[in-house]
């Protein structure tokens, strides 16, 4: 449209766009959104389908979900537990979990 300019988003909303167009991070948030801290084993078990493999979860879980969230300042982890961070939470908040 001629004469009509639209907004970019920041690099760093972007960002944040494709995390959670995740279902999986999507269903972490909205784990984690419901109490203080979650334990690692109750994240994975949420991941993991009706017929799915809990270990690949496992994986999945540790090496890709969570180090996205925690890089993204979306969750903090410690030892067995996983919380969200008040950043986590305004996101949670204005995403369907």
């Amino acid at each position: 449209m001629a004469g009509t300019s639209m907004a970019r988003a920041s690099p760093e909303t972007d960002r944040i766009y494709r995390l959670v167009a995740d279902d999986e991070r999507r269903t972490l948030l909205g784990v984690l959104a419901d109490t203080d801290r979650v334990a690692v084993e109750d994240l994975r078990v949420a991941i993991t389908d009706d017929d799915g493999d809990p270990q690949h979860a496992d994986i999945r879980l540790h090496h890709v979900h969570l180090p996205k969230l925690e890089d993204a300042d979306l969750v903090r982890r410690d030892d067995d537990a996983v919380g969200l961070t008040d950043r986590g939470h305004t996101v949670a908040d204005r995403v369907d979990c």
